[in-house]
């Protein structure tokens, strides 16, 4: 099972926590804070930022869009984005800002 390191009250949290929810993907919770010395965190995200990532694979990285962009490449049941280049760019503009 997928490990998000942060908490909930974080956007960029709630923003990874949303995306597996939206796509019915299982994750665990592991609560962390910025720059937390906890080992399995810092693995998942080297600059202490989170949220952390740790998938199902054992791949580990840090980034909430990072984090949004391999889900959507590696479960593609339920897209997050649509599939026009301009409606596409858009979405990541919102995401973004």
């Amino acid at each position: 099972m997928a490990v998000i390191y942060g908490v909930s009250p974080s956007p960029f949290v709630r923003k990874v926590m949303l995306a597996h929810a939206y796509k019915n993907l299982p994750y665990e919770l592991k609560v962390v804070t910025h720059g937390s010395n906890d080992s399995e965190f810092k693995a998942a995200s080297h600059l202490g930022k989170i949220p952390g990532y740790c998938a199902d694979d054992g791949i580990a990285f840090p980034d909430s869009s990072v984090i949004v962009a391999y889900l959507e490449r590696t479960s593609t049941d339920i897209k997050l984005y649509p599939e026009s280049a301009s409606a596409f760019a858009m979405a990541i503009c919102y995401e973004e800002y």
